[in-house]
């Protein structure tokens, strides 16, 4: 199988163009295939990416709502980090984006609160309270 040269410049105004164009009259599949036949010095993840993180003519370039927060916020509690499946619900915008969102705002927002992202964990083998034999009476390590 023949490997495309990797290719780490910026994209051009013309490459975006050649892609464009092609994808317009062609439509979105094989991306490889699409690599290939547009000429493009890129690989098929590349040209896939550019596309649906940049070109995509319904993508959303403006900052997330605070309606589309809230969405993001009761989706991710349903089903957890399944971004691919919650973009689902807000047009126009990319799993990516969701996704960095998600972890951006949760880190801002454990930093001003001072909350830590993952809970810390429980030591059961303290005594200062009656330690892992009153919890395992459900005493919850009070005496």
């Amino acid at each position: 199988m023949e490997k495309l040269s990797s290719n780490k410049k910026r994209w051009t105004e013309a490459e975006d163009a050649c892609l464009i164009d092609y994808v317009k009259k062609n439509g979105e599949r094989n991306w490889n295939a699409i690599a290939k036949s547009t000429g493009l010095n890129r690989c098929g993840k590349s040209c896939r990416s550019r596309w649906l993180d940049h070109l995509k003519p319904d993508l959303k370039k403006s900052p997330i709502t605070p309606e589309e927060e809230h969405l993001i916020r009761q989706l991710q509690a349903k089903m957890g980090n399944k971004w691919s499946k919650i973009v689902k619900h807000l047009p126009g915008r990319t799993d990516n984006e969701i996704k960095n969102f998600w972890n951006c705002k949760m880190k801002e927002k454990s930093q001003r609160d001072h909350v830590p992202l993952e809970p810390a964990p429980l030591a059961m083998g303290s005594s200062e309270h009656g330690g892992a034999a009153n919890l395992r009476r459900g005493l919850g390590g009070l005496t």
